[in-house]
């Protein structure tokens, strides 16, 4: 994980990338809030990084979702949107 994954990075990576990176960073999540319990931390500020980071995830899984899911509902109403009738003769 780089500390520097902006959004717009966040986004250009493949889906295959994010999933990854979700649960890279989720498990290190996990493993420094095992470590704060158990002793002091380095950077105690990893941890908020690491939740920034999965909600930064999640959003721009939501979004994908949702853009997919508008997209498909477009073409289905481009489909059954009535044609114009071209062979029947004009009145």
């Amino acid at each position: 994980m780089k500390g520097t994954d902006t959004a717009k990075e966040l986004r250009e990576m493949s889906v295959e990338q994010r999933a990854s990176l979700l649960k890279e960073t989720t498990t290190k999540l996990f493993k420094l809030r095992v470590q704060s319990k158990m002793e002091r931390l380095d950077s105690p500020s990893e941890v908020k990084k690491a939740k920034k980071l999965i909600a930064r995830l999640k959003t721009i899984e939501t979004e994908m979702n949702k853009a997919a899911k508008a997209a498909e509902a477009e073409q289905k109403a481009a489909e059954a949107a009535p044609k114009p009738a071209e062979d029947q003769p004009q009145q």
